[in-house]
């Protein structure tokens, strides 16, 4: 997957530990998904995080690792 909608990302520039963190989640993660929530390219975002499933701490697409984790089940029974 080609990654050129990574220059369009809303959370460009800003500080990358407020989308990834260790343990339970960050405390400003209203702050993350607020930026998440108005990005043209979440849905790249997205499919990009579906596409490793190793992930396993930080927010993307607007979503966090259980909720990614949660979808990538759902394709897998729906692909099987």
């Amino acid at each position: 997957m080609s990654d050129d909608w990574r220059r369009h990302a809303a959370c460009r520039g800003e500080d990358p530990d407020l989308f990834f963190w260790q343990g339970q989640g960050p405390a400003n993660y209203t702050q993350a998904s607020a930026i998440c929530a108005v990005c043209p390219v979440r849905t790249a975002c997205t499919e990009d995080a579906l596409s490793r499933p190793g992930e396993l701490f930080g927010m993307q697409g607007g979503l966090t690792p259980k909720q990614l984790e949660a979808m990538r089940r759902a394709r897998r029974r729906a692909l099987a």
